[in-house]
This record gives structure tokens, sequence and C-alpha cells, in this order.
């Protein structure tokens, strides 16, 4: 199997919904856009039974240069990160 593109995403949700994929491709845009405002913001997202999306910092550090190994300064950043709910959770 492949993986899942937003593209065959969309199509497979207009197809079990019976929408266009226009329609089905501005909506998840918007839930996608939504998402990222709400944690920028610094609150978290939960959806029940599917997991939640939050907003990570990470503090500035020193690292290495892998060819030299001279020290470089590694700016803070932050990160989208999502937490998969117990109910998706599999045994490998």
């Amino acid at each position: 199997m492949t993986n899942l593109t937003k593209l065959t995403l969309i199509a497979q949700v207009a197809e079990r919904t019976g929408l266009q994929k226009v329609q089905v491709g501005a909506v998840l845009d918007e839930a996608l856009a939504v998402i990222v405002a709400t944690t920028d913001a610094g609150h978290d997202v939960s959806i029940k039974a599917f997991g939640a999306f939050e907003r990570r910092s990470r503090g500035a550090r020193v690292g290495r240069d892998p060819q030299t190994g001279e020290a470089i300064e590694i700016r803070a950043s932050s990160t989208l990160a999502f937490r998969a709910s117990p109910a998706l959770r599999r045994e490998a």
C-alpha cells in the first residue's frame, strides 16, 4: 500500500460522502488552518477517539557541524506535534 496523500484523502472522502472534491478540499484546508491557528495561540486541539495536536518548543542549543566538528548555535524553534488517541494505538 502506498502513502495516503492529501489528494487521495480528498478523493476518498468525496467518494464516501457524495460531496465534490472541491468542497472536501476546502473543508480540509480550513480544518487544518484552524488546528494550526489554535496551537499557535497556545492551545491544544483534541479530537476524541483520534488524537491531540499541540505546539512543542525546543530551546536554543549548541550542536556540532558533522563535517568539521565545529560548535554551532541552533536557534530555538517550535513544531506542531500529534499524539494519537489510545483508541488508535496498535501493537506491532
